[in-house]
């Protein structure tokens, strides 16, 4: 295994994605799952967890630094999220400006998983990362 504690959510998913046995991906998302992973999975799953954003990919430009060497920390870029809730007052313009900006903040591949968490498709891009998976390795995230 070539993660640990520090691993972004695309490393993370992609080793989920290649382990053949569940119990090693039940340990693997246990074990390994960050603020940003976490935050990943509710927002994709769990269906009290919305953003007032608009459905697909926003107009953005993605990050081409190596994986550790982004802008901001993707722990510290997902809380924003919590900014750009339908409760927010924030005008929506500005919640889809702040949303993009968190996406140019981070590894491009965490960018695209975020996008596809918004919209509940994270299981497009990793099948093996799936609901039942959550709920045994996270199950509050999704209650």
């Amino acid at each position: 295994m070539r993660i640990n504690e520090k691993s972004l959510p695309h490393e993370i998913f992609e080793e989920v994605q290649n382990a053949k046995k569940k119990a090693d991906r039940v340990a693997i998302l246990k074990n390994y799952s960050s603020f940003a992973t976490k935050t990943i999975l509710q927002l994709n799953f769990n269906d009290k967890v919305k953003l007032d954003l608009p459905d697909g990919k926003p107009p953005y430009r993605d990050d081409e630094a190596p994986a550790g060497l982004q802008v901001a920390p993707i722990n510290k870029q997902v809380k924003l999220l919590g900014r750009l809730t339908p409760n927010s007052n924030i005008p929506k313009i500005k919640k889809e400006q702040l949303f993009i900006r968190c996406l140019e903040g981070i590894h491009n591949k965490d960018a695209a998983i975020l996008c596809a968490a918004k919209d509940g498709e994270l299981t497009k891009l990793y099948s093996k990362v799936t609901l039942a998976l959550v709920k045994e390795t996270h199950p509050k995230l999704v209650q």
